[in-house]
């Protein structure tokens, strides 16, 4: 049976693992499986033995079949090849064209502290993609956005937070979030939005007051918690240097008595 008329499938199994396969009967001949990127060729997998390389990233299922962990930007941009045989094969696409790229998600704004303004988001997932995100603000009535933050996305989603400061006082800023893939210039990712008002100075001087009245107050209790502790460790220490004290005095007594001669008593005159 040709290779060739076989079907192969690729199948997201976490945010960066695939499973990988090949739809074919015939189990009697052997088999390899190998990545190829930039022209470069490397075996994953030869006679069901996954290469000592890729022990633990790749595992192989059964004759059709392989699991791949933990895809890098490389990964994705590889192809796979089932060879089956010495001149039978078939070969994938580029792994990062059976899958999309994660957006950026959770985008928002949080209070503002006086002018300046906390950003937070967590990053998306290349899988393979050149993507870039921007962040950036401007004054809610104006058309001129100004960029705060570009940065490329990762294989790995995390939280990223950012104070963009010395906004001006009492005025109403759009935040928005954009993502870019870099291979084509396309904008891939819808646009994530947010607003928040900068408070007047004297807000931002009571609120300022306010958390350094805060501050005070826990280092206050603070510091007679630790007055407390030491005043009961003292205590504690006296106690036991009396408690010290007393056995070595009785101690002491005992040892005079073992020491001290027995006297007899003077007879009773009669």
């Amino acid at each position: 049976m040709s290779l060739e008329r076989d079907k192969v499938d690729v199948f997201l199994v976490k945010a960066n693992s695939i499973r990988v396969l090949v739809k074919s009967n015939d189990t009697n001949e052997t088999t390899k499986w190998v990545k190829t990127t930039d022209g470069k060729s490397e075996p994953l997998v030869f006679q069901n033995k996954v290469n000592r390389k890729f022990i633990g990233k790749v595992k192989w299922e059964n004759y059709t079949s392989i699991l791949i962990n933990d895809l890098t930007n490389e990964d994705w941009n590889s192809y796979l090849s089932f060879i089956k045989g010495f001149d039978s094969s078939i070969q994938t696409k580029k792994l990062k064209e059976y899958v999309e790229p994660v957006c950026p998600n959770n985008f928002s704004v949080s209070d503002s502290l006086g002018t300046n303004v906390t950003v937070m988001w967590y990053f998306g997932l290349n899988r393979g993609h050149q993507l870039v995100t921007y962040l950036q603000y401007k004054v809610n009535n104006s058309s001129d956005w100004l960029t705060s933050y570009n940065m490329s996305e990762q294989s790995k989603q995390k939280k990223k937070k950012i104070t963009i400061a010395d906004l001006k006082a009492e005025t109403l800023y759009d935040f928005k979030l954009l993502t870019v893939d870099m291979t084509d210039n396309r904008f891939i990712c819808k646009n994530l939005t947010a607003s928040t008002k900068t408070l007047k100075l004297a807000e931002q001087q009571e609120k300022s007051l306010d958390i350094k009245i805060i501050v005070v107050a826990v280092v206050g209790s603070c510091s007679f918690i630790v007055f407390l502790v030491i005043l009961c460790f003292l205590g504690y220490k006296k106690y036991h240097e009396k408690q010290d004290e007393k056995k070595t005095v009785s101690k002491k007594n005992k040892i005079e008595l073992k020491d001290r001669p027995n006297q007899k008593k003077p007879p009773t005159e009669v």
